[in-house]
């Protein structure tokens, strides 16, 4: 995980840059919060529980960011 994190954080910080400075995001974060975030959501995925959506949990997450 932090192998992914690491080669990922780049690319991160300058996508949570533009999406800011686009006017997309307000929420103060950072990309490596983000990408914890989704990571943790998406490994309950595997989970056979029928109410667990993850696709609309992250959604929600990145639908709070613009807040």
């Amino acid at each position: 995980m932090r192998d992914l994190l690491k080669r990922c954080g780049g690319s991160g910080r300058l996508l949570a840059a533009a999406a800011r400075g686009a006017g997309e995001v307000t929420a103060d974060f950072t990309a490596y919060q983000l990408m914890r975030a989704i990571g943790d959501i998406c490994a309950g995925a595997e989970m056979t529980d029928p109410n667990y959506d993850p696709r609309l949990t992250i959604r929600l997450l990145l639908d709070g960011c613009r807040t």
